[in-house]
């Protein structure tokens, strides 16, 4: 009896006297079956997670939850912009949202969420999630974090590629060489950020962002970004010295 308070209460099992942390009961939903079974195979790396089920419709996920009783559900932001309405009845568990590319949760969101990931955390970070908010602790990915101070600001997409590489280093030449546009573009966006912003200059601006939240070390876009490199061109003659930007080499 005793075993099986513990174990409920705090989330460990215990056997011969060693406690040890207990598997959280996740089930998946996504819009979409190729969106499911990844998602699933996501939470399946990690041993601290036993996946019970997957949903890929609105339609498979309430007899999902009913049946299998997760302790914490997690959903695609895309099957909650496909379907607002979405509700889990008498379910009394968690809820952690997983923002996914271009799925912003819709105002209209009737389901509770215990927390928030993003589709840029790692494994490791997932999970993380997942056990806080199955202890009832509301949960923030910092990746949602930089996402939501970047639409308080006002800074847009391609204005936050600008930033992250700046943040790098980069010149406005190598910006526009990076970003496929022109370099009178690179500066129409640095001097729309150090607007927004207040900054001073490039390094001033740099600084403004982290301190917003807008930029962190392991900042997503930067994993969007291929990295680049000059190389000298074999089909250019030996006297025109001609470059070739080659992206992702």
């Amino acid at each position: 009896m005793l075993r099986s308070i513990v174990s409920d209460a705090w989330g460990v099992s215990v056997n011969d006297g060693v406690f040890s942390p207990r598997p959280v009961r996740v089930a998946v939903a996504a819009h979409g079956e190729t969106a499911a079974a990844a998602l699933a195979a996501l939470i399946m790396r990690s041993s601290a997670v036993e996946l019970v089920g997957y949903a890929s419709t609105y339609g498979e996920l309430h007899p999902l939850v009913t049946s299998c009783l997760p302790e914490v559900v997690l959903i695609d932001s895309g099957l909650a912009c496909a379907h607002p309405e979405i509700g889990l009845g008498e379910y009394a568990g968690a809820v952690l949202m997983i923002l996914s590319a271009g799925h912003w949760p819709p105002a209209q969101l009737t389901l509770k969420t215990t927390g928030l990931a993003s589709i840029w955390d790692s494994p490791a970070e997932l999970t993380e999630a997942i056990r806080h908010v199955r202890s009832g602790i509301e949960w923030v990915s910092p990746n949602v974090l930089t996402r939501s101070e970047r639409q308080r600001v006002g800074v847009s997409s391609r204005e936050s590629e600008v930033l992250v590489l700046i943040a790098d280093g980069n010149s406005l030449t190598e910006i526009a060489k990076r970003l496929w546009i022109t370099e009178r573009t690179v500066k129409y966006h640095v001097a729309s950020l150090k607007r927004k912003l207040s900054a001073r200059d490039r390094a001033h601006l740099v600084a403004l962002s982290f301190q917003a939240g807008l930029l962190h070390v392991n900042c997503p876009e930067r994993q969007c970004l291929a990295p680049i490199r000059s190389v000298r061109s074999p089909r250019a003659s030996a006297s025109s010295g001609a470059d070739v930007i080659l992206e992702g080499t």
